[in-house]
């Protein structure tokens, strides 16, 4: 996308869509990645939530 504007590169960035070594490596269109291998969490106030 030769930026680093959102607006330019997300677009560009929900266009991924390969077959890595372990999963397969897709983008949502906010930048999200489809189906993470792995979820990190945290807590916050008692509660586990996941760090977007």
């Amino acid at each position: 996308a030769n930026s680093a504007d959102p607006k330019v590169y997300l677009p560009k960035l929900a266009e991924v869509n390969y077959q890595g070594v372990t999963a397969k490596v897709a983008f949502e269109k906010d930048g999200e990645l489809k189906n993470p291998a792995m979820t990190l969490y945290m807590y916050k106030d008692g509660k586990k939530a996941p760090i977007n």
